[in-house]
């Protein structure tokens, strides 16, 4: 788990043009931002994200997950926000 308070940079990089998809879910795995979801060509890439859900509300302390699906590459990793 990686906790954090109210900002994170998500880095990631693709070895060629694919689609990309980069999103965060709740522990009930409920979709509550879509970062990503389009063809990105080969590099590094990173987002700034404040903690907030796809309407601009704060969200609560708990327990996120990211999802990256790179092609046929796919990631979940936890996150904690912590107040």
């Amino acid at each position: 788990m990686r906790p954090f308070s109210r900002t994170a940079t998500i880095s990631y990089q693709v070895p060629r043009s694919t689609h990309v998809s980069l999103a965060l879910y709740d522990v009930s795995g409920r979709l509550v931002k879509s970062f990503v979801k389009e063809e990105i060509t080969r590099g590094k890439y990173s987002i700034q994200w404040n903690g907030t859900d796809a309407k601009g509300a704060k969200l609560s302390s708990g327990i996120y997950f990211f999802r990256i699906t790179a092609g046929s590459f796919n990631k979940t990793q936890k996150l904690v926000i912590l107040e």
